[in-house]
């Protein structure tokens, strides 16, 4: 599983529906379902109730306890982005002649 499947997953559940979510994501509706399918190929069962000429998608309640746990995936994604912001350093590096930096840019270091 990965960060791409539980971020369709997510934009399927926020916007409602299948072309919404395709859109959000800038991807075709068939790509979007082709995703959904083989997301739930790979957890075993259906995520989404879908009945013919049923506009918005409801959650099964797989896709209840799913939705759960993708949460929490982007939870721990986020805090995991935390910490990686928190060792990087950044540094304005600035080139200059010689007679530019002796007499024109103060010293900063």
């Amino acid at each position: 599983m990965t960060n791409l499947d539980i971020e369709t997953f997510w934009a399927v559940v926020h916007h409602g529906t299948m072309t919404a979510a395709a859109e959000s994501l800038y991807i075709t509706q068939p790509t979007l379902s082709m995703r959904i399918r083989a997301l739930e190929e790979r957890v075993g069962t259906p995520l989404f109730v879908r009945g013919k000429g049923q506009r918005h998608i409801a959650l099964t309640e797989a896709g209840q306890k799913f939705l759960t746990l993708a949460q929490r995936w982007q939870q721990l994604l986020a805090e995991t982005d935390s910490l990686a912001e928190l060792g990087q350093r950044e540094y304005l590096r600035i080139a200059a002649t010689y007679t530019t930096n002796q007499y024109i840019l103060p010293p900063v270091y």
